[in-house]
């Protein structure tokens, strides 16, 4: 059921393809009455869009359609007519937000962009999401899934080192920009309370992914030391520290389970946790280097272990001896785990055409905001009456009115509301002080795009402890400035410093009572308190929510463990790749041909937490802005994570078997895929979406005979010949540079891009550079450099 803390801010999203229409319903489902505007005819293009019932294709049962547009309601409109336009503005007048996906310049083409509204309508937050943002030579580029991940550097790093580099399952960067543009609506719409001015959000999904932690845990190193961080096999790591025949996915009695032990600290847990506890006093593997150099001896003996022990017997196993470990679930699986069911993630929606479904849930709660039954996604057209009927019904007054009137406020706690007109506030979040008690990468990377849009984020560590985590490598590892460690190595390590830019830095004893006294008074006059320490730490260190919100009443309280504060698995340890594993991510990535054992670790659900992290504390804000309330939050990072794969789980409901691995293939397009070009491990993206493009295609790399040729004459025979389609393009491309290649089929509007690894080639993008997401940052102990800017 939808959370009611956004009842009264209405929404107009105009927007199509998946981040855009994923942003407006994020806002849908936490209570915005949100407008879908759909061209008249066929509608949104994901109505034609798989998978469907059966295999047979109808515009009111395509699951990403249902999946991206619970609780909206939906009208048709012709933005290309005049009659169109006009009602359109009519529609804005009385909205305060509006989600858009068009071309570059689209809009204000039609008289409908910011700049007439900023005068017409000071209030208004117009969210614009395209593939390559606004600005700069590639803002028309071409694009899919595949294209974003090979040109943001996300795609580069994955696969092994002897294949083609992989993106991952499903439409995963799509999905995280409209996280990340949910996120940045609600910040400013935070600004509007603060100061009654709206503003105009310009997000770039490839810059989404350039930001991804992924992509800055690898970029600054190279920027700090040169080092780039190429592909490598699973079980070897890059940072040090770890038991690599204990790291990665395993085979295991019925399937395979993930583990991510982390350091020499946990050899005893590993050694227990195999019943074989006298591996610890055996002279072979006295010492981390002395483990590393018998991996292969020790991951034998490991293998022994799992293929005799279930998943969830290795799970459970794992985590009484405090290991972050998953089972690797498929997508019915998922469905059927007793963590989901115990809290009642899944929801059952009535479509009047789809039938019942099981559809993902919330990704966050919130304590004091009341719930409504979820609605279904719209039919094409489904309010059109009741919508321009209710704008019909109203005379000109009546309609200036509802168009000035915006969202009423209350009392805005702790705040000082600034003049519009006066530019007091730089950022939207300028006067929200935050207080965050986080590590690895879900806790930070929230505190650092909250620092982005200009909170005052207190990084709260102790000196008993240093929060590196796995962060945190050996002095003869990379990550750190050229001339190494250095006299202060935890103030200069790449990792820790790219994930937490603009904080300030607060070391306190919590284990102590002066301790946990001193960060009751940091609350005393704080607005947000947020981490992602396992089930159970705050409140062992007399922190809970409770006592934070005695100290303070109005006090946002957000803590996003793994699985969430509830449940069978909430004290579980877990990491970014454990849960990838457990929600059904892994099975659905890596080479078809390879068992799941040759995947890479992949932490992306840890950056999904950090971005929702923020949307819901942004939520809360505005919230109490309007009410004067303080929250709870419980964000599981899991829950969090799954809308992201929402058609997956609908396509499952739909047909009753689990999606198989695709790795870079398409079953709607054809070619797609990762192909090598001339140079040392450089590869280009190519994706045809149609049979225009295909014949476009074949004259660009001057084998206009392939159109013809029977192997390939429709979409099914090349699906049948992808092989041999794939050796030809390879031949062709191999010949070619991979700059070339992209600017070549992009000339022709087909998806193309380079594959862009983390290291120098992002740094030198054309696209980025115009648009100035690199920026220079001066840090006192480890130097200067140019740093990834906010996504």
């Amino acid at each position: 059921m939808p959370y009611m803390a956004l009842q009264g801010v209405r929404v107009l999203d105009v927007s199509f393809g998946i981040a855009g229409p994923f942003c407006a319903k994020m806002l849908a489902d936490y209570g915005a009455e949100v407008i879908k505007v759909e061209p008249p005819g066929l509608g949104d293009p994901s109505r034609i869009v798989g998978p469907f019932p059966d295999g047979l294709s109808h515009p009111e049962k395509s699951a990403l359609y249902l999946h991206l547009n619970t609780n909206k309601k939906g009208v048709t409109l012709d933005l290309e007519s005049i009659e169109g336009v006009a009602l359109f503005r009519r529609l804005v007048e009385r909205s305060d937000v509006v989600i858009e996906s068009f071309s570059p310049g689209y809009m204000s083409e039609r008289g409908l962009g910011f700049d007439v509204w900023k005068e017409k309508k000071p209030g208004l937050v117009m969210t614009s999401v395209t593939p390559f943002g606004q600005t700069g030579p590639h803002k028309d580029y071409e694009f899919t899934e595949l294209t974003i991940f090979a040109t943001s550097g996300a795609m580069h790093r994955e696969g092994l080192p002897d294949r083609e580099p992989l993106k991952y399952g499903g439409e995963i960067a799509q999905y995280f920009a409209g996280t990340a543009a949910a996120a940045a609506t609600m910040t400013a719409l935070f600004g509007v309370a603060m100061t009654g001015a709206g503003d105009w959000i310009d997000m770039s999904i490839q810059e989404c992914m350039a930001g991804h932690p992924h992509q800055i845990g690898r970029r600054t190193p190279y920027v700090y030391s040169g080092e780039s961080d190429g592909r490598r096999l699973p079980r070897v790591t890059a940072a040090g520290g770890r038991e690599p025949y204990a790291v990665g996915t395993f085979r295991c009695k019925d399937g395979f389970v993930s583990i991510l032990p982390l350091g020499p600290r946990m050899w005893p847990n590993l050694a227990r946790m195999i019943e074989l506890p006298q591996l610890v006093d055996d002279e072979r593997y006295t010492t981390a280097a002395d483990r590393t150099e018998s991996r292969l001896e020790l991951q034998a003996i490991f293998q022994q272990w799992f293929d005799a022990h279930t998943k969830y017997e290795i799970f459970e196993a794992g985590q009484r001896e405090g290991l972050p470990c998953a089972p690797v679930l498929d997508i019915g699986q998922v469905l059927e785990d007793e963590q989901f069911s115990s809290r009642r993630f899944f929801v059952d929606i009535l479509h009047p055409d789809a039938g019942e479904l099981t559809y993902t849930g919330m990704p966050f709660g919130f304590s004091d905001v009341p719930m409504e039954e979820q609605g279904h996604a719209p039919r094409l057209g489904q309010h059109n009456e009741e919508t321009f009927g209710e704008l019909q019904g109203l005379n000109e007054s009546e309609q200036r009115r509802l168009g000035q009137e915006g969202i009423t406020w209350g009392t805005v706690a702790g705040l000082k509301k600034a003049d519009a007109s006066s530019n007091s506030r730089k950022l939207p979040l300028d006067g929200v002080r935050a207080l965050e008690l986080a590590e690895i990468w879900a806790g930070p990377f929230c505190g650092s795009l909250l620092g982005d849009m200009g909170a005052e984020v207190i990084k709260v560590e102790s000196i008993q402890r240093i929060a590196r985590g796995s962060l945190n490598p050996a002095p003869d590892e990379g990550g750190y400035p050229g001339d190494g460690p250095g006299d202060r190595p935890w103030n200069r390590f790449a990792n820790f410093n790219a994930l937490n830019r603009n904080k300030l830095g607060l070391t306190l004893d919590l284990s102590s009572p002066q301790g946990v006294e001193a960060f009751l008074d940091l609350v005393s006059v704080s607005d947000v308190v947020f981490t992602n320490y396992a089930y159970g730490v705050m409140d062992r260190l007399g922190l809970g929510y409770e006592t934070l919100r005695d100290v303070k009443p109005d006090i946002i309280v957000l803590f996003t463990p793994g699985y969430g504060n509830t449940g069978p698995y909430k004290t579980h340890k877990s990491m970014g790749m454990t849960i990838d594993a457990l929600t059904g991510h892994t099975a659905l990535r890596g080479y078809p041909d390879l068992d799941l054992s040759a995947n890479s670790l992949v932490h992306h659900p840890d950056a999904v937490g950090g971005v929702t992290a923020v949307f819901a504390l942004c939520t809360a804000l505005f919230l109490r802005a309007r009410t004067g309330q303080g929250q709870f939050i419980d964000l599981s990072q899991a829950e969090a994570f799954m809308p992201h794969l929402g058609e997956v789980f609908l396509e499952y409901g739909m047909i009753g078997t689990a999606r198989e691995r695709r790795g870079n293939r398409h079953p709607e397009m054809v070619p797609h895929g990762c192909y090598p070009c001339a140079g040392e491990d450089k590869w280009v993206t190519i994706a045809v979406r149609n049979e225009h493009e295909w014949q476009g295609f074949c004259q660009a790399i001057g084998s206009p005979e392939l159109v013809d040729d029977k192997r390939f004459l429709s979409l099914h025979a090349r699906l049948d010949n992808q092989d041999g389609l794939d050796e030809l393009i390879s031949k062709w491309t191999s010949q070619r540079g991979r700059d070339e290649v992209a600017d070549l089929l992009q000339s022709r509007n087909i998806p193309a891009g380079p594959v862009l690894d983390c290291g120098g080639d992002t740094y030198d993008d054309p696209h980025l550079q115009a648009r100035d997401y690199f920026q220079v940052v001066t840090h006192p102990d480890a130097g200067t450099y140019p740093m990834s800017g906010p996504i």
